[in-house]
């Protein structure tokens, strides 16, 4: 089941960043200011960014040294690639994500994804924080 995640009022950032405590983090995002806005964003709330990656060839390779809690993925990256290899070795590790995309209709198109929330660009510190909180929800249940 697919979940989409829209800004709603949430608990305070330090309520929240405690109960993350040390959730490691992988981000797939070929737009550098993006992929940095989102782990500054992840270490406001507490989280560790294990890995910054911009082609699914760097995240495959990060994939094979380390397992993250959760990842927050771009759909499209660049012209020609996407997240979709990635997606797919998540879910055989049971490890939750985020789909980032400003065309939402892009994620639903992907069958079988059911381990996995969307959650809409242009994002804010609000929709990351909830795509969070729900994956280390799916994560530890």
């Amino acid at each position: 089941m697919q979940t989409t995640v829209r800004s709603t009022p949430f608990p305070s950032r330090a309520a929240s960043a405690a109960s993350y405590g040390d959730s490691r983090a992988l981000i797939l995002e070929d737009d550098v200011l993006q992929a940095d806005l989102l782990a500054d964003h992840l270490t406001a709330l507490g989280c560790r960014v294990i890995a910054k990656c911009r082609s699914v060839t760097e995240a495959r390779a990060e994939l094979k040294r380390t397992r993250p809690c959760f990842a927050l993925l771009d759909v499209h990256l660049g012209e020609r690639e996407t997240s979709k290899p990635i997606q797919r070795i998540l879910r055989f590790y049971r490890i939750p994500y985020a789909l980032l995309t400003a065309y939402p209709s892009a994620a639903d198109a992907a069958p079988g994804l059911n381990y996995h929330i969307v959650a809409p660009k242009p994002f804010n510190p609000e929709t990351i924080e909830l795509a969070v909180a729900a994956l280390l929800h799916k994560s530890r249940s």
